[in-house]
């Protein structure tokens, strides 16, 4: 579900290192707007540049570090994907990135990026959990109660807030 969401945008914002390094410039730019508009605090270790990441086959977490990371660099993204709109070396390049600009920016894909982070990151805490060596069956199961609760809570509540996030 996760490579399905975020792959193409992934894979047209750092294909080459010229669109990592704009992918990254980019980033800093925005994080040093937000600081200088006050709508992001500077403190150590939390405006770090990041990176887009790809989504695994083998573990839940990075299906969940996947959807996290765009969302994180959701602004950088776009703003790669209109420079190779501009400026792609092909035709099929710049289609590619008008696509991927194009369903990024629509309400659906973004409204279940952020539905799909609010069920990983529940889900992200239960799977990385149960793959402790120390969890007994009784503790496993608390912990797979708890999660289905927080999900109900999810369905029930918590669709209203993914409208008012900022």
């Amino acid at each position: 579900m996760a490579r399905d969401i975020d792959e193409p945008m992934i894979m047209a914002a750092t294909a080459s290192c010229k669109r990592n390094n704009e992918f990254k410039h980019a980033q800093a730019t925005e994080i040093a707007h937000l600081i200088a508009i006050d709508e992001l605090k500077s403190r150590t270790r939390f405006n770090q540049i990041s990176t887009l990441q790809r989504a695994g086959d083998t573990r839940w977490s990075s299906h969940y570090k996947s959807v996290s990371s765009l969302i994180k660099t959701f602004g950088a993204t776009c703003a790669v994907l209109i420079n190779i709109i501009d400026e792609g070396t092909s035709f099929s390049q710049r289609g590619e990135a008008d696509a991927a600009y194009e369903a990024m920016n629509s309400f659906e894909f973004i409204f279940i990026l952020h539905l799909v982070n609010d069920i990983m990151e529940l889900t992200n805490i239960l799977c990385i959990t149960l793959q402790q060596k120390s969890q007994g069956i009784l503790n496993a199961t608390r912990l797979v109660s708890s999660t289905k609760r927080l999900i109900q809570q999810l369905r029930d509540t918590g669709l209203d807030k993914l409208f008012t996030k900022e």
